[in-house]
């Protein structure tokens, strides 16, 4: 009864120690899976302030991993709506060189659609409106930008074309002004030729006498 302990009471005791060392390990590694509570809020306030900090100054990557560790957070008072709409306004912003406006938009949809209550729910209203007019904007620019293109091209191509007239009326005047040369000089010719028929008649007179 008090002799050593039997093999397998030893295996139990190496599992159960297995288990104590490795349980807060395995926690860890699963957290990035797991949702983690925030009970009463502060934690997320703080990355949300975070968040603001770097989004005025202009740090959009901070800004957004702030953001996001918000949503990561479960709680009744995560401000998880205003998150939502701090990173629509990153994805969306001018100066973002990683801008999407498409991501943004889809985040203020989400944030109308998931909390209609909240008072970021008109504001992200309010900027889906702008995004999508920006949208409408664009494809009516990219519009007239294809259509001042065929134009261009069509002014360019008459360009070419009054070019090569202006050239071929060049040379026809260039012509012209040849054989206009070369009718006076045949107009000449023929007074001078009729001046010496005049002479010859005039002698011939002279001789009758």
């Amino acid at each position: 009864m008090g002799g050593k302990p039997s093999r397998r009471g030893n295996a139990l005791y190496i599992c159960a120690a297995l288990l104590i060392f490795w349980g807060p390990v395995a926690c860890t590694l699963g957290q990035s899976s797991v949702r983690i509570t925030d009970v009463t809020g502060e934690e997320a306030r703080a990355h949300l302030a975070m968040g603001l900090k770097y989004l005025h100054e202009g740090d959009f990557g901070n800004a957004l991993r702030e953001n996001e560790a918000v949503i990561a957070l479960a709680g009744a008072d995560t401000p998880v709506a205003e998150s939502l709409f701090y990173i629509g306004l990153i994805h969306g912003h001018p100066e973002n060189p990683a801008r999407d406006g498409e991501k943004s938009l889809a985040l203020f949809r989400r944030l109308i659609r998931d909390y209609p209550e909240s008072p970021f729910a008109d504001q992200a209203k309010g900027v889906a409106g702008l995004i999508e007019e920006n949208g409408r904007i664009r494809a009516r620019a990219g519009k007239l930008a294809g259509d001042v293109t065929r134009l261009t091209h069509d002014v360019m191509k008459l360009t070419q074309q009054l070019d090569r007239t202006t050239a071929e009326t060049g040379r026809l005047t260039q012509q012209l002004d040849r054989m206009t040369a070369e009718a006076g000089r045949l107009n000449r010719l023929i007074d001078e030729l009729k001046q010496v028929d005049i002479d010859v008649e005039q002698k011939k007179r002279e001789k009758g006498r």
